[in-house]
């Protein structure tokens, strides 16, 4: 679910018709760039359907269901989750690009489209990062500062395998116990060094187990800024619904974030 209000875009064809006359040589001009203005407009627009409809809010599967949100501050954005199956596995994936708008949207489609290839090949999590980074790099190089964190796991039977490249710990909460862990494993971001590797880590899942991800801008910049924050909130919420409780969460920190400051991004997956 986007959660989003609907940008009002500016008419710079409009502003320019009413204000300045098109009588003249200058006014052609500007005319001119009213219409590449307008139709740059139309392309942003293309592009943020085109990024939030791959933002799906929900996903069922036999063996789990998936519930995400995503919050970009501009029309586009750098943050990224998805979970798809592969033959008998479930693998997914939540990343952060750093920095906001056009250039981080690319990037996580790059990312995005990286992922979906190496789980084709590779059987772990840790082997799936160190792909993903030494393609990116020998692609982008290292001079342009472009970095960015992931988490990615792999779902079988009742396994979670997974490698963290510098993103905030999963929480991971036991259906029997009503107890909730920081899954707090993590390496090197990705995009800084080609031939780093990454752990795997591994954890047993069972029925009604639930799994909740997010990205950094859910509780930075505020005094609530703190991992521990998100820890014990969802400690004291007792989930029932997936879909109320990533509303809940969010509403919880964008109300002392007074609105976020940075791109927010949640996952959700319960075991079934």
């Amino acid at each position: 679910m986007v959660c989003k209000i609907k940008p009002k875009y500016f008419d710079l064809t409009k502003f320019l018709n009413k204000e300045i006359g098109f009588n003249s040589v200058g006014g052609m001009k500007l005319k001119a760039l009213a219409k590449e203005y307008k139709n740059t407009q139309n392309e942003l627009r293309l592009a943020t359907s085109l990024q939030k409809s791959l933002m799906k809010d929900q996903k069922f599967f036999s063996r789990l269901d998936m519930y995400g949100r995503y919050l970009p501050i501009t029309d586009l954005a750098g943050d990224m989750y998805d979970l798809v199956k592969v033959n008998d596995n479930y693998w997914f994936i939540i990343s952060d690009v750093m920095g906001h708008g056009i250039s981080a949207s690319m990037i996580s489609f790059m990312i995005k489209a990286l992922f979906f290839q190496s789980i084709q090949y590779h059987k772990t999590p840790d082997k799936v990062l160190e792909d993903i980074n030494k393609t990116f790099i020998e692609m982008m190089g290292t001079d342009n500062n472009i970095i960015f964190s992931a988490f990615i796991g792999l779902i079988n039977e009742n396994n979670l395998l997974y490698s963290n490249a510098g993103h905030p710990y999963p929480l991971l909460i036991d259906s029997t116990t009503n107890e909730t862990k920081l899954i707090n494993d993590t390496d090197t971001i990705l995009g800084i060094f080609k031939d780093i590797k990454y752990n795997l880590g591994q954890a047993k899942l069972k029925k009604d187990d639930l799994l909740i991800l997010f990205t950094d801008g859910l509780y930075e910049n505020s005094y609530l800024g703190d991992i521990s924050k998100v820890y014990n909130y969802t400690k004291n919420y007792n989930i029932k619904d997936p879909d109320k409780y990533l509303d809940d969460l969010i509403n919880h920190f964008k109300k002392y974030n007074n609105n976020f400051t940075d791109d927010v991004t949640t996952m959700l997956i319960k075991i079934k």
